[in-house]
Formats: C-alpha cells, sequence, structure tokens
C-alpha cells in the first residue's frame, strides 16, 4: 500500500496500475501521484510521485517530482515528469519482471495518467468520481 503523509484541501491523488492482461502478472507496474494546487490553481506547490515495481518495491521518483514542483501544471512538464520516471524506472529495473510480459517502457504512461487524474481531482474532487 501507498500512503502520502499529508492530504492538504488543494491536493489531488491518484493511483494507476499497468493494464491487465490475460497471463500477465496483475500490478507489475504501478504509478501513484499526489499534487497539491495553490489558491489559484496555477502552480503545483507539492508533489509527489511513487512507482510500484516488478519487485513489490515502492519507489519515490525525485527527478519526476523536481520536473513539477513550483511549475504550472501543464502538458510540457506532465510530459517532462513522466519522461524522468521513466529513465528512472530503467535505472531501477533493466529488464522486464518475469512473467509480467511489460517492461518499464509503460512508466512514462502510467506517471502521465496518473499526474493528469490528480491534477483534475486538486482542481475539482468531484470531478473523477469513481476513478481510481
Amino acid at each position: 500500500a501507498v500512503a502520502f503523509a499529508a492530504h492538504e484541501r488543494s491536493g489531488g491523488s491518484a493511483f494507476v496500475p499497468a493494464p491487465l492482461a490475460p497471463g500477465v502478472a496483475p500490478a507489475s507496474l504501478a504509478a501513484a501521484v499526489y499534487v497539491a494546487l495553490d489558491a489559484a490553481h496555477a502552480t503545483l506547490t507539492n508533489v509527489r510521485i511513487v512507482l510500484a515495481g516488478f519487485d513489490g518495491q515502492v519507489r519515490r521518483v525525485q527527478p519526476a517530482e523536481d520536473a513539477l514542483w513550483g511549475r504550472p501544471p501543464g502538458v510540457t512538464d506532465i510530459a517532462r515528469a513522466a519522461r524522468a520516471a521513466q529513465e528512472f524506472a530503467l535505472q531501477e529495473w533493466p529488464a522486464p519482471a518475469p512473467r509480467s510480459g511489460f517492461s518499464v517502457q509503460v512508466a512514462a504512461h502510467l506517471v502521465r495518467e496518473a499526474v493528469d487524474r490528480a491534477i483534475a481531482r486538486a482542481r475539482d474532487p468531484e470531478s473523477l468520481r469513481g476513478i481510481a
């Protein structure tokens, strides 16, 4: 389980697992993200990004957080954070896990999706009701 220490009123979080496929181990890789926005929703004032890996370990992805912290929540910075997460994952897990069928190439997609959802929730907590 992943828990974030503080959840501010202006914050949003999201958990995005790798997609399930027949014959593939579930939860091979997943991203969890927490973000907080300033009152105007113009700047990310807190960012936490973690990846859960094939080995069952959860790792904080500081380079991806750094790409977003103190910046406006825009497409360019989210893409930069996703690339940073991808590079981090390739260093941490250089080869696909046995039985998983997934390589870490999916890490960028998972982080991008989780950041998008977390920002949407921070802006409007009701906007993604029912979505992980």
